[in-house]
């Protein structure tokens, strides 16, 4: 009994702070107050305990009762000191690993003692061996069982599974297309009015005048490539071509492989456990439980955490890897052309989030912090070569730490050299550990992909660049960082219509004598596409106003906050407010122009 009423507060302390200071339940002076009134709570808990409790007769209850002690000192102290959630965690990442491990050595254990019983030729060379025996066996027996079950359970439902696996024809006389990703591919933040799917199949209805283009634009905001995909199974009938644009969204997905601390990596012993389908599924789901728990969030502080362990983002571009490859295969069964885009963004003028090195700590952070500042006020007075050389000095220390190589970056670009300035542009992308932008690995995945099957590729910042007045992507082209302008939207509807066209039927147009060699795409400009889609200055004033919300939301994740994106969402409210009532006219004020853009 003792030793029942020992293993109940055990628990009992450890699970109450995770709804209470986990959960985001309580506002923030009830969190105070729980942070006062818990550990005196189980201070006189734990008094109570003692006094009241018969003193343990056992060494199982002297035991428990050291643990329930020991546990209601910990526990309160970890909450005190924000470490609560550290601590549950690397319980849990513990004993998940030790009950395993315990598990497989059971069939060692019984294969030594039938040996060992057939050599000593008795069963009961020991009183307890037979209970040993039934003990072993029946952990044997259930490994292999929860082994042989995890393995089923643990299969994640293949991209084949959730594309159709039948597709209607179209009609005769239209010409399908169809469009599958994230925000971007949707057109965000145009949304309905335009995008870079609508300017392609724009154009290719005045290339197909006698029949209609249909566009079957599934994409919707925030889909990695897995759910995107899934999407396809609302296609109304078979496309004759299926364009994917998606990368920038990999990293707010299945975030319970992040859920870890990151700090523990326990690299000694995880590749051998990771062979076992059993702690695969227990690692995946307790993960899960414990990101259920919490906002997904990263740590508002300028030397950040790691965003997970190499091998674990590794895996994520291979499974990346692997959908693209599942795709490619799916479409050629369905006789549907693919055309994939490398995603693009802007390298120049949105700085990473989150910054990381293994030499940048708490004990660092407050002198790197003051180097930071001191860089960003001799690129303020355009000191680019001071500023410069302090930035290098930075990135040679901290070679990872990716606001430093933002840093190096602009002051190349200011300074003329391109190469280098692109060069560390893209390692601060990549070394973002909060990736809000697609990163070098699965853009070379997908070109990768579309090497190995022969599928036509837009690389969409080549494309962005081809008019750019340098030769970098920046403010220029995308609105916050991530979603394109107009104008680029428009230039990407072109480079799609290109890849479009060699795929299409080329049989000519019921009535029309005209051969199909001869029939040509009229020439179009933007200013025909803003009209004929019917793009308004309303229209433009919404779509400021999200994008002022998406670059608040962003600053969020970055510490210090990023004066140029607090700015730059006001501009884009002050903006989308003076379309609204008709004080700024679209093409005046920093708005785009609704016409006369080339």
């Amino acid at each position: 009994m003792v030793f029942v009423v020992w293993c109940l507060w055990m628990l009992l302390v450890s699970a109450i702070p995770w709804p209470l200071f986990e959960c985001n339940w309580l506002t923030t002076h009830q969190l105070a107050e729980a942070l006062l009134f818990y550990p005196a709570t189980v201070l006189f808990g734990l008094a109570a305990m003692i006094f009241l409790l018969p003193t343990p007769a056992s060494r199982v209850e002297r035991l428990a009762r050291c643990l329930g002690v020991a546990i209601s000192i910990v526990v309160p102290i970890a909450c005190w000191t924000g470490r609560y959630r550290w601590l549950i965690v690397s319980a849990f990442a513990g004993l998940l690993r030790a009950g395993i491990l315990l598990l497989w050595l059971s069939p060692l254990v019984f294969a030594m003692l039938v040996l060992w019983t057939i050599r000593r030729g008795t069963l009961k060379w020991h009183p307890r061996n037979p209970a040993w025996l039934r003990a072993s066996l029946a952990l044997t027996l259930s490994i292999l069982a929860l082994e042989g079950t995890a393995r089923l359970l643990e299969t994640r439902p293949e991209l084949a599974a959730l594309l159709p696996k039948t597709l209607p024809e179209p009609p005769p006389d239209v010409v399908s297309l169809a469009a599958v990703g994230g925000s971007t591919m949707k057109g965000f933040p145009y949304d309905s009015c335009y995008g870079m799917m609508r300017v392609a199949a724009w154009r290719l209805q005045k290339q197909f005048a006698a029949k209609k283009v249909e566009l079957q634009n599934v994409a919707e905001t925030g889909l990695d490539l897995h759910l995107a995909l899934a999407e396809l199974r609302h296609l109304s009938y078979r496309p004759n071509v299926l364009v994917v644009y998606s990368g920038h969204n990999e990293f707010f997905h299945r975030q319970e492989e992040l859920a870890l601390d990151r700090r523990n990596n326990w690299e000694s012993i995880d590749p051998v456990l990771l062979k076992s389908a059993l702690f695969r599924i227990c690692l995946q789901k307790t993960s899960q439980f414990i990101q259920a728990g919490v906002q997904p969030a990263i740590d508002r502080q300028f030397c950040g955490d790691r965003i997970a362990p190499d091998r674990t983002l590794q895996l994520r571009v291979s499974h990346y890897r692997s959908l693209l490859i599942q795709l490619a295969e799916w479409a050629q069964r369905h006789s549907v052309s693919l055309v994939y885009c490398i995603p693009a963004s802007d390298i120049s003028d949105f700085a990473p989030n989150v910054s990381w090195d293994e030499h940048a700590g708490p004990a660092t952070e407050q002198t790197l912090l003051e180097n930071w500042r001191q860089i960003r006020q001799l690129m303020t007075e355009k000191n680019w070569p001071t500023a410069l050389e302090e930035a290098l000095s930075l990135v040679s220390e901290y070679p990872t730490f990716a606001e430093f190589h933002f840093l190096a970056g602009s002051c190349y670009r200011h300074l003329g050299d391109f190469d280098n300035a692109r060069k560390h542009l893209k390692a601060a992308r990549d070394l973002d550990q909060f990736p809000i932008r697609a990163t070098q690995p699965y853009l070379n995945a997908v070109r990768e992909v579309a090497s190995l099957y022969h599928i036509p590729l837009i690389d969409a910042e080549a494309v962005i660049l081809s008019n750019a007045s340098e030769p970098l992507t920046s403010r220029e082209q995308f609105l916050d960082g991530v979603h394109p302008d107009l104008k680029a939207h428009y230039q990407l509807g072109n480079a799609i219509f290109d890849a479009l066209s060699p795929l299409l039927p080329t049989e000519k147009p019921a009535g029309n004598s005209q051969h199909a060699s001869d029939r040509a795409s009229p020439t179009v400009t933007f200013e025909q596409s803003i009209r004929d889609l019917n793009v308004t200055p309303k229209q433009l004033a919404l779509a400021y106003d999200v994008t002022a919300s998406v670059l608040i939301a962003y600053n969020k994740r970055r510490d210090p906050p990023s004066e140029e994106r607090l700015k730059l969402s006001e501009e884009f409210a002050r903006m989308a407010e003076g379309l609204r009532s008709g004080t700024i006219l679209p093409g005046t004020h920093g708005t785009e122009s609704l016409s006369n853009t080339e």
